[in-house]
């Protein structure tokens, strides 16, 4: 079973047709999990008016932010295998395929694919944006400079009960989970673009930190010992 999780906030422009390139990869046993932080436009509306039963629309009462929002989607996962996803972008055919036979490689537990970047309008020069394959860089390199990009992830149940709970004052859900993956795991990257990623202005998240360094350097060195302390008590290792 297959576990998607989308934490929405607003996103009335584009989330049906992000919901919709979903659906068409899913099974019929599988789960979209749409985790709404109180929108205020027509979100809930358009989730709920698609009218199909593997769409789960729950409310977020924990505290407002997309990293608890995405927590509040995954605990409610069900799947064994959990794929996260933007509320704004759109999945590319092979998105649940390439992602599932790369999981089914012993000792893998997380995968990241590449994606493209289109804009409001869909349009795009289809270009992958990433030039390398970073699972392959050290530790250090990436607790210092984040690679995982949540909407490019799927990952096992496995890493799932070991990334929850969030740890507290946790700044991206994403660098959690590919931290644990990325130190204790396989992780295997899928150099085919299988995401459209779109930017169009208000996107939660825009690629430059809005963190001073202090801040930056400060809560990295926490996140670490965060980790440690959870890989300790973890039945994986």
């Amino acid at each position: 079973m297959i576990s998607v999780c989308i934490a929405s906030y607003n996103g009335g422009n584009f989330i049906e047709a992000q919901i919709r390139s979903i659906l068409e990869q899913v099974g019929i046993h599988d789960e979209v999990i749409v985790s709404d932080d109180g929108s205020t436009d027509n979100t809930r509306k358009l989730v709920s008016s698609i009218g199909d039963g593997r769409i789960r629309l729950i409310v977020n009462d924990g505290p407002h932010s997309p990293v608890h929002n995405f927590e509040n989607a995954l605990r409610h996962a069900k799947g064994d295998y959990i794929f996260l996803a933007d509320q704004d972008d759109v999945w590319l055919p092979g998105r649940v395929s390439e992602a599932l036979q790369a999981l089914a490689t012993p000792g893998v537990e997380c995968t990241v694919c590449n994606r493209i970047v289109i804009d409001r309008d869909g349009n795009t020069d289809n270009i992958p944006v990433l030039k390398e394959d970073f699972t392959l860089l050290p530790f250090h390199r990436i607790l210092a400079h984040n690679k995982y990009i949540g909407c490019c992830m799927a990952f096992s149940r496995r890493l799932l009960d070991t990334s929850l709970p969030f740890p507290p004052g946790l700044p991206m859900h994403d660098l959690w989970i590919g931290l644990l993956a990325h130190k204790e795991h396989k992780v295997r990257f899928i150099p085919r673009p299988l995401v459209a990623y779109r930017r169009h202005g208000n996107n939660v998240t825009t690629g430059k930190s809005p963190f001073s360094l202090a801040y930056r350097v400060g809560y990295r060195v926490r996140l670490y010992f965060q980790l440690i302390a959870r890989l300790h008590k973890s039945p994986l290792r």
